[in-house]
């Protein structure tokens, strides 16, 4: 059965909930989910959107079997995002990065990534992690529009200018 649990919130009122209410919520979750035992360096939690975004297996996970996700990261990554991980866990400090995933295809993936101490249980780390790769494929694409442009305003033979709207304002951009 449904085992009842007492949370309470930032104002100390009680709020109920069910274990099902929380496992449903985590499963439709689009966030990869994962809690992390730092005593026992493994992962002891992962929700399916984790499992699918990583290419684990609930298997590895329940076994606790070594998941080789510093190997996975891209090698530009790699030293910088383990350095910045390792200090921040051990120091029980919150955590974020933004990071290449290298999948079990060789699809290269943005992952933004962020990780905490959880109140009352410091070695417990819940961690929540997003595919960004949409939108850094989108802001690179943006900055190359935008370097195009530039390009062609600068060798256009004219002096194109921006100006601004409010009274007394200098220009916004000269050309070259």
């Amino acid at each position: 059965g449904e085992r009842d649990t007492r949370v309470t919130d930032s104002d100390g009122r009680r709020l109920d909930t069910t274990e099902a209410e929380h496992e449903t919520l985590l499963t439709e979750l689009p966030a990869a989910v994962r809690i992390y035992d730092r005593d026992g360096s493994r992962i002891t939690y992962a929700n399916p959107r984790y499992l699918e975004l990583y290419g684990y297996t609930r298997d590895q996970i329940d076994r606790g079997l070594p998941l080789h996700w510093a190997e996975r990261l891209h090698p530009d990554d790699r030293r910088r995002v383990i350095e910045v991980w390792e200090r921040a866990a051990a120091a029980g400090e919150p955590w974020h990065d933004r990071y290449r995933w290298i999948d079990a295809a060789g699809a290269v993936r943005w992952i933004a990534d962020s990780e905490r101490s959880l109140p009352r249980a410091e070695s417990q780390r819940l961690g929540i992690a997003m595919d960004v790769t949409a939108e850094e494929r989108a802001e690179r694409e943006l900055e190359e529009q935008r370097r195009r442009y530039q390009t062609l305003v600068e060798k256009m033979p004219l002096a194109v200018y921006l100006h601004g709207v409010a009274e007394g304002e200098d220009a916004i951009y000269v050309s070259p």
